[in-house]
């Protein structure tokens, strides 16, 4: 099954300038119907839909019983974890110490919280954004885009040197987690952005150079490198 997410995940960037506009990417998650919390699928699918269309009052209204459902499902008995698939959350119960048992939760609830940050971010709420993006990883600690999202909201706040570290946790779960896969041309070039910013022209250069391996011919990545050539000109 394909669930779709939107984000605002850093797939171009205009020369050093500004960052990118919404894009919105598939995931694909390994899940069973039986799955803790999916009855909310169709709800955050409805919210998707909303926001997309603009309706920002009904995307959130669409949201709001599956992030208030989401919230109590951690309790002082048992750990709750939304992942891709069987390894994952062996992985995930192995590396438990708090000796709990561990429920599997369905990608409903990380994507309502990554949805309301989205919604967070347009509404230029930055902070409840971050909090709703740190509350998606603590759920779903395995999953690359939350850390991505972070990394480019850091950075259209200025705070690159915070931007930086996201993005650098972002593609350590891309090259540890498959799941991750498709995410990592993006997060390359978000690094790529972030370097530029740092002034550090040649991680950028290579960083971008790397992303166009894995997705040859890609716009924003050719653009950005003629804007490096540019800038060692002057």
């Amino acid at each position: 099954m394909k669930v779709f997410w939107l984000g605002c995940l850093l797939a171009a960037s205009l020369p050093a300038t500004a960052q990118v506009q919404t894009v919105v990417t598939p995931l694909q998650r390994a899940h069973s119907p039986q799955q803790m919390g999916a009855k909310f699928r169709a709800d955050t699918n409805a919210a998707t839909m909303a926001a997309r269309q603009g309706d920002i009052a009904g995307a959130r209204k669409h949201l709001a019983p599956v992030i208030a459902y989401c919230d109590q499902l951690a309790t002082e008995t048992r750990d709750v974890v939304s992942v891709a698939n069987d390894a994952e959350y062996e992985a995930f119960v192995a590396a438990s110490t708090r000796g709990k048992p561990v429920e599997w939760v369905d990608t409903a609830c990380p994507s309502a919280y990554k949805m309301a940050a989205f919604l967070d971010i347009e509404a230029k709420q930055p902070d409840t954004a971050l909090a709703m993006l740190d509350r998606t990883s603590a759920i779903a600690p395995y999953w690359a885009e939350p850390h991505a999202e972070r990394g480019y909201l850091l950075n259209q706040l200025g705070r690159q040197e915070e931007g930086l570290a996201s993005y650098e946790r972002a593609l350590a779960l891309v090259e540890k987690y498959e799941s991750n896969a498709y995410l990592k041309a993006l997060v390359l070039r978000g690094l790529g952005y972030t370097y530029i910013e740092l002034h550090d022209l040649d991680r950028a250069e290579a960083l971008y150079r790397q992303s166009l391996e894995i997705e040859p011919g890609n716009s924003t990545a050719e653009r950005e490198l003629e804007y490096i050539r540019q800038q060692r000109k002057g």
